[in-house]
């Protein structure tokens, strides 16, 4: 259709995230010399949506022009896939013929005079010297749809159709990956399994290393009538020792910083509180005691850079709840690794970044399980890690303490380094994208190995040079909930695990049954002291690194079983959520009844068995199913 001559209007938007650096680019492609090649390029700094202004094409014709995105961000590689738009430039259209002339008045009354008309002619069309383009969208309802670049990496739907909804990243359906949902579902219940029915709240104290700051605690003194979960008996407590500890760091200037004292009654204070409210909330507050007890209120600036990073990284993804770049993933999981109390600031500052730039590309399940694995990934990993063994513990000058800290490192960094894996893994089946963070799970991985293991150093830094400030900065130890905040807490926990399994089962009768199966020995763990206790059952049951390789072995069979035999899709993943959860639930019940008992006796061949256990498992976890 003609129109007068005007420079051509561009306008779309992209399928976020958008990175600081991506750009939109117009080419065209028609091999005409007197045309310019590069129409636009719009940096989109961090905008979803683009438009630009052209000149008009110099000659009448057919134009192919090419709509690219560049996103040079780490996660999605080098360019998109063009999308192609073809321009129909012709010739202006004539102007209408003039009208004729009013019929001339006669001096006479009486009489008039019609003259003949005569035949007017009509212009012939002429080219015009400046040919002009129009969109190619018509009164409303549009015929063409708004243009949207393709991610990298994936086909461009063809220009008939509308976009692919959400954001053209691709869809993730979990029946076109059985094989990766059972491997994902083979590692959850593995370290569910580990982690114990109580939850990460109790099968991770442990790496609190509560036990080591009674020991620091009780060699500074305990004022008598001191109230535990009150601010001002934690600065009482504070004055006692801080003048002179039994470390070096207790005697250095590390940790006085502005308003250390009060940082230290808050860091004790707190979740003393908060154990019998929320106890998870109190574990992850004691998660970073030892770097309160090295830099003092100093920790704080952790805190806001997490608060900042979260923040940057829901801008970069436009509000949506997906995996930002690589970059910004990283820097986020390693301050979760430090400090499980920056992870979960980290994860506010997402939230409100998402709730301050909305977004629609996700719908609200999808927005919502997408936010709650990365919730598990910026916070719960050094809690999952710790469930397996302590990242602190009281020291001693021995064989044995020295090749149980060996231990300590080498199993927590593997677990950390293997939950990541499976977490990132998992983010494409919660949002229901094919999300490129999950192509750097393995890299994500090595990273949180090498993260604990330096955490862990420092754990042991603390422990021997501040122990005294360890005392301080945490609580020497925290109360025990309620059944009633327990049964609360398992029902939650419940309805976490049926609103996940969800995306990847669907709605059927094996969810229900599978959730039931799950919350069962959490309910009856919290009345375990009813059931008779077996001290032999107790020596007998696995724990820690020989748990997960049972755990390992029974999950790949069962696994295996199901691919092998089942050949519909739906089916696998169905019958295999059932089947993965009992080896579980098996170890919960038995444990029931053998939940109290003496320690195993520590010697060196078993400790080698261990060792050797260790190497059968990373095996089994590197060469997968």
């Amino acid at each position: 259709m003609p129109v007068s001559a005007q420079p051509i209007h561009f306008a779309g938007t992209v399928a976020g995230p958008v990175g600081p650096f991506d750009r939109v680019a117009v080419a065209n492609f028609t091999a005409n010399p007197a045309d310019p090649p590069q129409r636009c390029d719009i940096p989109l700094s961090g905008s979803t949506t683009w438009a630009c202004d052209a000149s008009p094409p110099e000659a009448v014709g057919d134009y192919e022009l090419r709509v690219t995105w560049f996103a040079p961000d780490p996660p999605f590689g080098d360019i998109s896939a063009p999308t192609v738009l073809t321009l129909h430039v012709v010739p202006d259209a004539p102007p209408p013929p003039p009208p004729p002339p009013p019929p001339a008045p006669h001096p006479t009354p009486t009489s008039t005079h019609t003259p003949k008309p005569k035949a007017s002619k009509t212009p012939k069309p002429k080219t015009s010297a400046s040919p002009t383009y129009y969109p190619a969208i018509v009164p409303p309802p549009p015929a063409v749809p708004p243009v949207v670049p393709v991610k990298p990496g994936t086909q461009a739907p063809p220009a008939a159709l509308p976009p692919v909804p959400p954001a053209q990243i691709g869809a993730w359906d979990p029946t076109d990956h059985p094989k990766t949902v059972l491997g994902i579902g083979i590692a959850s219940f593995t370290l569910l399994t580990l982690v114990g029915p109580a939850g990460l709240a109790i099968g991770s104290a442990a790496s609190s290393g509560l036990a080591a700051v009674a020991v620091a605690a009780s060699a500074a003194s305990s004022a008598p009538g001191s109230k535990k979960g009150s601010v001002k008996s934690a600065k009482v407590k504070l004055s006692k020792f801080s003048a002179e500890g039994s470390g070096g760091g207790d005697r250095s200037a590390t940790w006085r910083t502005p308003g250390w004292q009060t940082a230290d009654a808050w860091g004790t204070a707190a979740p003393s509180w908060l154990a019998t409210r929320s106890p998870l909330a109190a574990r992850i507050l004691i998660d970073g005691a030892y770097v309160r007890a090295m830099i003092g209120s100093a920790w704080i600036m952790g805190a806001l850079g997490a608060l900042g990073l979260g923040l940057a990284s829901a801008h970069s993804t436009g509000g949506a709840a997906l995996a930002p770049s690589l970059a910004l993933t990283t820097a986020l999981l390693v301050l979760a690794l430090f400090d499980a109390t920056w992870g979960a600031v980290g994860i506010l500052g997402f939230g409100f970044g998402m709730l301050f730039w909305h977004s629609d590309v996700l719908g609200l399940a999808p927005s919502v399980r997408s936010f709650m694995g990365l919730a598990a990934l910026w916070f719960a990993i050094p809690l999952i890690a710790a469930a397996a063994r302590p990242f602190r513990r009281p020291v001693a000058e021995s064989g044995k303490y020295r090749w149980d800290r060996l231990a300590d490192a080498v199993i927590a960094s593997l677990i950390a380094g293997w939950a990541t894996q499976k977490t990132v893994g998992g983010l494409p089946g919660l949002s229901g994208l094919d999300l490129p963070i999950a192509h750097h799970a393995n890299r994500l991985a090595v990273i949180a190995i090498v993260v604990v293991l330096i955490r862990i150093v420092m754990e042991e830094v603390a422990a021997r040079r501040y122990p005294l400030r360890l005392g301080a900065a945490a609580p020497e130890a925290l109360p025990f909930a309620g059944p009633g905040q327990r049964l609360l807490a398992t029902a939650l926990r419940t309805a976490v695990f049926a609103f996940i399994a969800l995306a990847f089962i669907g709605n059927c009768w094996q969810l229900w049954v599978g959730t039931a199966l799950f919350a069962l020995p959490q309910i009856l763990t919290i009345y375990e002291r009813s059931f008779p206790n077996s001290e032999r059952l107790k020596l007998l049951l696995p724990e820690g690194i020989v748990k997960v390789l049972v755990m390992l072995l029974i999950g790949t069979f069962f696994g295996r079983l199901v691919f092998e035999v089942l050949k519909n899709p739906d089916s696998m993943l169905r019958n295999g959520f059932i089947l993965l959860s009992l080896p579980g639930l098996a170890f919960s019940l038995l444990g029931l009844f053998g939940h109290e008992g003496p320690d195993v006796k520590w010697t060196w061949p078993r400790q080698a068995a261990g060792g050797a256990v260790l190497l059968v498992t990373v095996a089994l976890v590197l060469t997968g199913w």
